[in-house]
């Protein structure tokens, strides 16, 4: 790219002139850059448009500066807190014109919004589809939406679907179009919401901006304003040669404002901020674990620091640490990470892999998103920080579903052969366990992953009012845990499942006095109550009992694809699969919003007409299963008196 003065050229040859709005400014005008084309690849002719372009800018300034700053200061007060304010309010508070409003929403982005009154509109999922007649000027046909759409009710605040076109008549002076286009809540969403005529009547009185954005103008003009105001030059003389580069702060990706903050600050802010959701253990340990490989490998550095090398820098480091840091430490007896580094070098060690660097680097970028909407970060230096990878293999291909082979040797188990084992010679359960029995029988029936049902009370496993029993997976206690809120779903029992005796064990196990269908696995503060169930079934019954190979990539959570592909096999609807196994129940706002999930009957319907191909499996004697949570809470309590 060739640049000269505050000219750059394309790669079709036309140059752009380039305009740096000053750091102290940049949260306030919502732009770091300004750039406008100079429409010729001469550079003669350019740097003269680029000279009117500039001057322009110099007018802007000055008009800023002519603003009332007792106006400015006192309109404060006015602009505090949350909501909306109208432009007509906005104008009146800070005595600017509707035209100087209109130009600075244009130039910076801020985003224009109508309080919708509940009238009747129709929402089309796809612009694509809708008929055009000046698609530049919003010019869709509405018949042709309303033919498409679904009919409902336009409320709360909605942005006009091309905010620019409102803006330039407001700047020109021109009376205001009725609007019939706004656009979806989701805002990377093809949607929007159509109006039937003669539309929505909107005027400076009914358009609003947020009040955070209004005290962001008021700011930005009194930082240019002046006790007394220049006098500006219609026309400057000359174009100041160093007008960009000065303008250029050292770091263009961090706001200055925040300089000084430390890695380790911003962590605790990341963590302090995430703690006001459902933040768990786990998910901060993740966090915490993130940056403290950080500030192990490049120290406690200051937000001044990192950018762009900073973070290349980090990953090239990361690649050359050892693939086990942790018991390289220990064998080399070396706490320091640049010592360990050159060690492993020395040895020839395994590396850390590429999955490995970027799980670390994506903790990190979690963190600058937030920062970056903070205002902390001008803009994030990890965007598009890594190449997207082409994998050999398809997503579903890097995790095993069970074969038949392995569902008969799983469940060619003593205990499913006779529906409990033989006790020792104390009369007591050593070993067996009611969830050996019971757990992958529910996981292959639904396809719930293993924490959910490790999770389940006995109150989870409802009766709707036409008789289908049903799991309510949810986190609605303080020991439940979902991975997403579309993980909240009822699942029918199978009709096998009833068969095999659950409800009687579900009864038996009220009688006996316990809360929970699994009482005999352990709380995890960061696992939850999956961690023992997994390590059983992955390790002791595949691995050890089984044979499984030890690099295998079959586990638990195979039940969950085995039960997906054999539904979609019997030609069930992806959204229908979606509900089951607890993902997004659809790629567009109409089933994410509007549709809602099927109830357990017509699932329970679902899974009668698919054949899942359980071995014969006899049925759980559920005395025997009482008995084996008593003996195992028996053996929790006398080991827990040892320690």
């Amino acid at each position: 790219m060739a640049q000269r003065d505050n000219l750059y050229r394309r790669s079709s040859g036309i140059y752009v002139v380039r305009i740096a709005v000053p750091a102290r400014y940049r949260l306030y005008t919502g732009q770091r850059e300004i750039h406008a084309s100079t429409e010729t690849n001469d550079i003669r002719k350019a740097r003269a448009i680029a000279a009117l372009l500039l001057a322009v800018w110099q007018r802007c300034l000055g008009e800023y500066q002519k603003l009332d700053r007792e106006k400015l200061v006192s309109s404060a007060p006015a602009l505090a807190g949350e909501g909306m304010i109208s432009l007509a309010e906005f104008c009146g508070l800070t005595s600017a014109s509707l035209q100087q409003v209109a130009q600075c929403l244009l130039d910076t982005n801020i985003p224009l919004f109508w309080l919708a009154d509940g009238r009747p509109a129709y929402y089309v999922e796809d612009l694509s589809l809708v008929d055009k007649d000046d698609p530049e000027v919003s010019g869709f046909i509405i018949d042709s939406a309303i033919n498409i759409g679904i009919r409902g009710s336009l409320i709360g605040y909605v942005q006009p679907l091309v905010s620019s076109r409102i803006l330039r008549q407001m700047i020109a002076g021109e009376p205001l179009d009725a609007e019939t286009a706004f656009k979806s809540s989701e805002a990377s969403s093809k949607a929007a919401w159509f109006v039937d005529f003669p539309g929505v009547e909107i005027s400076p009185n009914s358009l609003m901006i947020h009040r955070v954005q209004a005290e962001r103008l008021r700011l930005f003009w009194l930082s240019h304003s002046t006790a007394v105001s220049p006098v500006m030059p219609e026309k400057p003389k000359a174009i100041p040669p160093v007008l960009l580069p000065s303008s250029i702060p050292d770091n263009e990706y961090v706001n200055r404002k925040y300089y000084s903050v430390k890695m380790s600050e911003l962590c605790e802010k990341y963590i302090r901020y995430k703690r006001g959701g459902k933040f768990t253990e786990k998910a901060e340990n993740r966090v915490r674990e993130g940056f403290g490989l950080l500030l192990e490998v490049m120290g406690d550095s200051t937000l001044e620091k990192v950018d762009r090398d900073f973070l290349r820098k980090y990953e090239s480091l990361l690649r050359s640490i050892p693939a086990r840091r942790d018991l390289a430490k220990i064998r080399y007896k070396i706490n320091d990470a640049h010592e360990l580094i050159g060690k492993a070098k020395e040895n020839g060690d395994p590396l850390m892999s590429d999955n490995a660097v970027r799980k670390y680097m994506r903790i990190l970028f979690e963190a600058f998103q937030w920062a970056d909407g903070e205002g902390i970060f001008i803009k994030s230096p990890a965007n598009k920080f890594f190449a997207p990878v082409e994998n050999e293999k398809m997503d579903q291909d890097f995790k095993s579903d069970f074969t038949d082979e392995d569902l008969n040797a799983i469940f060619g188990m003593p205990w499913y052969k006779r529906g409990t084992v033989d006790k020792n010679s104390q009369g007591q359960f050593h070993h067996y366990r009611a969830f050996h029995y019971w757990l992958p029988l529910i996981g292959f029936f639904t396809g719930a992953r293993i924490n959910e049902l490790c999770q389940l009370y006995l109150d989870d496993i409802k009766q709707d009012a036409t008789g289908f029993y049903f799991f309510e997976i949810s986190n609605e206690r303080v020991d439940q845990s979902l991975k997403t809120i579309n993980s909240r779903r009822k699942i029918p029992l199978h009709p096998t499942l009833l068969k095999l005796g659950l409800i009687r064990y579900c009864e038996a196990l009220k009688k006996a006095g316990h809360e929970r269908l699994f009482p005999e696995l352990p709380y995890h503060s960061v696992k939850g109550y999956g961690d023992k169930a997994s390590d059983w079934f992955n390790r002791s019954l595949l691995k050890e009992r089984l044979g499984f190979e030890k690099d295998s990539k079959k586990s638990f959570h195979s039940f969950r694809h085995t039960f997906s592909t054999r539904l979609k096999q019997a030609g069930i609807d992806s959204e229908t699969r979606a509900q089951f196994v607890g993902h997004i129940r659809g790629s567009g706002e109409t089933e994410n919003r509007y549709s809602k999930d099927h109830p357990p009957a017509a699932l329970y319907a679902v899974l009668e007409s698919v054949t899942l191909g359980l071995p014969e499996v006899a049925p759980f004697v559920c005395e025997d299963g009482v008995d084996a949570v008593a003996d195992a809470l028996r053996i929790k309590q006398i080991n827990q008196q040892r320690r």
